[in-house]
């Protein structure tokens, strides 16, 4: 026997979830940014001679993050190398995003791409300094980069340095493809961030020149305001 049931009211109306959940994807929005933050400061203090999990050394550590930020950052530019910083902008990308609420529904669709980029990039840098010159005596790609470069060009039955020249272009379009579609970028987003750096110019051109139609109208008008004598 089925005995009546009465639906229950929401405990929180729906004005008031969706405002708990704008406020929450703020919060954490802002913490991502702040974390973004914390990474770009690492790296950019970072210093190969400072202790680490691979250095054994007393000498004093630099970062400004501590023993922690010497000991993280160091692997992440012996791996990926310069591609490393891609990690602080994604963050801070996807942090503001989040906080502005600017395509924050793109996050795990577009966030996921974020590892593929930093490879493809790492390749890229490789391809820029093959023999191991880089900025904190690392490969601009990393040991990745290096790695998976070599054994590229290995299999290519051609010369190296026209490979070489081939892979970079490839791999910058790729790189560069990614990197934006990762960090969530329309082609929409990037028309307005065009115009409002270069104040229009350039968005102008993509829509094109203005119609011709618009100067017999206003010839018209100026017949009519001028006739002749």
């Amino acid at each position: 026997m089925a005995y009546p049931t009465r639906d229950r009211d929401p405990l929180l109306g729906g004005d008031l979830q969706s405002l708990i959940e704008r406020r929450g994807k703020e919060v954490i929005g802002g913490l991502v940014a702040f974390a973004g933050l914390l990474v770009w400061l690492m790296l950019v203090t970072h210093s190969p001679e400072d202790p680490n999990w691979l250095n054994a050394t007393d000498a004093p550590v630099r970062n400004w993050l501590g023993p922690l930020g010497a000991s993280l950052s160091h692997p992440m530019f012996m791996v990926v190398g310069k591609a490393a910083w891609i990690v602080p902008l994604a963050m801070v990308v996807w942090g503001l995003r989040f906080v502005l609420h600017r395509g924050e529904e793109r996050a795990m669709a577009r966030a996921t791409f974020i590892p593929v980029a930093i490879v493809i990039s790492a390749l890229f840098l490789a391809t820029l300094a093959p023999d191991g010159q880089g900025s904190f005596n690392y490969r601009a790609g990393g040991m990745l980069g290096y790695t998976v470069l070599s054994m590229v060009l290995t299999l290519i039955p051609i010369g190296n340095s026209f490979a070489t020249g081939m892979l970079s272009m490839l791999l910058f379009g790729a790189s560069a493809v990614l990197i934006f579609y990762a960090l969530g970028i329309t082609l929409r987003e990037a028309r307005r961030t065009t115009a409002a750096v270069f104040g229009g110019s350039l968005a102008g051109r993509w829509r094109g020149p203005p119609s011709s139609k618009v100067r017999p109208i206003a010839a018209r008008r100026c017949r009519v305001a001028h006739p002749r004598a």
